[in-house]
Order: C-alpha cells, then sequence, then structure tokens
C-alpha cells in the first residue's frame, strides 16, 4: 500500500477520496486539491482535481408524490445513496397536460390527474414517482375565526 511511502491528505472527502493504493473515488461533481507528499522528505506536490459526471449505480425517489395544480416544486433525488450530487440527468413526465418537468427535475401541476414521473441516469439507470396533481377546493366560501380578546 502506498501508505507507507505517500502521505496523501487535502482532499475534500465530500467530493472524492483516495484509498491506501492512491485509487480516486469520485463521490460529487466538484473541484479539490489533492496534496501528496513522499514520507522521505521530498517536497509536497499539489494536485488540481476536478470531479464531473459522476457514475450513477443507484437511484432513489419519493414513491408517490402529491402536488396542488399551478403549484411547483423540485423532484428531490437521492444518487448513489447521497443527496445533492450533481450527476447528469435526465427527467420525464407520463402525461405533459396533468405535469410538467424540466430539464432540472423541476416539476409543475398543470390539471387533475395522475402522471408518472421518471428520472434516469445517462447509462440506464432509473426510477420512478407517481404524482398526483389536484385542484385546490375552491367550494370554500367563508372562513371566519372566532376568539380572541
Amino acid at each position: 500500500a502506498l501508505e507507507k511511502y505517500l502521505d496523501i491528505h487535502g482532499i475534500d472527502k465530500s467530493i472524492a477520496e483516495v484509498n491506501d493504493y492512491g485509487e480516486v473515488k469520485a463521490i460529487k461533481n466538484g473541484e479539490t486539491v489533492l496534496k501528496v507528499k513522499f514520507k522521505n522528505g521530498y517536497e509536497e506536490e499539489k494536485l488540481a482535481l476536478k470531479v464531473s459526471n459522476i457514475d450513477v449505480e443507484s437511484l432513489e425517489v419519493k414513491e408517490s408524490i402529491n402536488i396542488y395544480k399551478d403549484d411547483t416544486g423540485k423532484l428531490k433525488v437521492i444518487v448513489n445513496g447521497q443527496e445533492n450530487i450533481n450527476a447528469k440527468l435526465l427527467y420525464e413526465s407520463s402525461n405533459e397536460n396533468v405535469l410538467k418537468v424540466d430539464g432540472l427535475g423541476n416539476i409543475t401541476g398543470v390539471e387533475d390527474g395522475t402522471a408518472i414521473l421518471k428520472v434516469s441516469s445517462i447509462n440506464g439507470i432509473s426510477a420512478e414517482s407517481t404524482v398526483t396533481v389536484k385542484t385546490v377546493d375552491d367550494d370554500i366560501q367563508e372562513l371566519s375565526v372566532k376568539g380572541g380578546n
């Protein structure tokens, strides 16, 4: 193992990790600096490390979502067991008349109904959520509040 000869440090472990053999594993997109120093006293070297296009091994989304007509939200996607990983993902609504989705996972309720929201990675991993769009109850005519002084 390299740890006998090298001191590897300084890396932002939320972006990438380095094992005892010097292999780098990407965690999420970003930039960090990897500092390497030979244990026999040679100078320290700094290596810039840029991580992009994370390999997606698994995707998780909520099984079902409720949203009101004309409301917006964002689909929460767990990539490789972690939140906030900037993997390249594709989003698709099974019925754009009920639910619209953009390329960032932002959703908008259009009409009452149900649509399947599918999220996929470029390497074919996918997950689906059933989204139900409802209209706010317009039958409420009057609201009174009693109490106080």
